[in-house]
């Protein structure tokens, strides 16, 4: 496996989008997503708890009602509590961008044939990148508000009695068609930038201007293969992420047999315990717990049989296999999101290769010469 370029490896066709489960499937990567994933979620966790006492919800009720997921009802009272809840999912946004930005060079860099490239280095990259993660999604977003405001300004000429609905008419196909058309178009290139900002920070290392013109002529010149490597890419970490679920999944049984033989009925109140703090009847739990939807092939929790009130001691321990439960559960999630980072990643060298006949592998291995070699894949490092 080395003696060859790691750009001669890759085929810059669909077939790269299948190395992207295989990149992503080392320690560095998940927890490189996992601390973003889980420091973003206790942020949103802890905002939407404030957005659920500022709607008149106690604590213990927050608590008794939700536990660690309130994923499945948002009904709060009072604009307060929705603008404290909107900071948390801003929050959220922010470490996942600032996480899969760090994903993505960790990645980049495993494909440059450098495997040993430190965590600590590709969050120190993403931080140093944050103002082109933030305004690039940002300004986008800001151009599409300007838009809106003009339909509205249109909206109160056309209110006027007697010409507004004539002024209106005469201007509706030029220029609002046309202007609304565009908008439509932003709106997708918003919608591509949020998952495509950090594998083009991370590649091309852009600012923010040349990261906003790289997305917009991809979606215009390279839509299709946009669109059917995404497709791909996501078939490909959701199949990825339940196979990897399904082995922790066995794992906790085999660790559960083997100790449940001297602690017996113990253990089984403490798992069953332990397994509510769980979302079993989530969306997302079940996403992951099955190969599809639509088809029933997977594998289920044992049920949680109550045992009626625990010790001291007991429910402290259930705490805490509870807690293990959760992180384990979100490193399987960590998988699913770092093979669609790394994913990214393949899929705009891809692009840029069709689109602008560039090698962008090749030309960050010109621009270090000097340093370790990235000319050739170490063993192991790309298989």
């Amino acid at each position: 496996m080395t003696g060859k370029k790691v750009s001669e490896r890759l085929h810059f066709d669909f077939r790269d989008i299948f190395l992207a489960s295989r990149l992503a499937l080392s320690g560095k990567t998940i927890m490189a997503q996992f601390i973003g994933l889980g420091v973003g979620y206790l942020l949103w966790l802890i905002f939407t708890y404030l957005a659920w006492l500022l709607s008149g919800l106690g604590l213990s009720q927050i608590w008794g009602l939700y536990g660690f997921f309130p994923i499945l009802d948002f009904s709060f009272s009072g604009t307060p509590a929705w603008i404290c809840f909107l900071i948390g999912n801003l929050l959220f946004l922010l470490l996942w961008l600032i996480s899969s930005t760090a994903v993505a060079q960790i990645g980049f860099r495993d494909l440059l044939g450098d495997p040993f490239y430190p965590l600590t280095h590709g969050y120190r990259f993403a931080f140093k990148s944050l103002p082109t993660l933030v305004f690039t999604p940002g300004l986008i977003l800001f151009f599409i508000v300007l838009i809106l405001l003009f339909g509205v300004i249109l909206g109160l000429v056309g209110r006027i009695a007697s010409i507004g609905e004539l002024v209106f008419s005469l201007v509706y196909l030029l220029p609002v068609f046309p202007v609304a058309l565009a908008l439509a178009y932003i709106i997708l290139n918003f919608s591509v930038s949020l998952f495509f900002t950090p594998a083009v920070v991370a590649t091309a290392r852009s600012d923010i201007f040349d990261t906003i013109i790289e997305i917009f002529t991809t979606v215009w010149r390279q839509p299709w293969r946009l669109l059917v490597y995404s497709g791909l890419l996501y078939a490909v970490a959701k199949s990825a992420a339940f196979v990897f679920a399904y082995f922790c999944f066995r794992a906790a049984q085999f660790v559960h047999l083997s100790c449940g033989l001297l602690m017996g009925e113990k253990l089984e109140r403490i798992t069953a315990t332990a397994l509510s703090y769980l979302p079993r009847e989530s969306v997302i739990f079940s996403y992951f717990t099955n190969l599809s939807p639509r088809i029933r092939f997977g594998f289920h929790l044992p049920e949680s049989f109550h045992w009626g009130p625990l010790g001291g001691p007991e429910n402290v321990a259930a705490f805490l296999l509870g807690l293990s439960f959760i992180v384990i559960f979100f490193f399987v999630i960590s998988y699913f999101l770092a093979t669609f980072s790394v994913g990214q990643v393949l899929i705009y060298l891809n692009l840029v290769k069709r689109k602008d006949d560039k090698n962008l592998l090749e030309e960050e291995k010109a621009k270090a010469p000097n340093t370790t070699p990235t000319n050739e894949v170490t063993s192991g490092s790309f298989e």
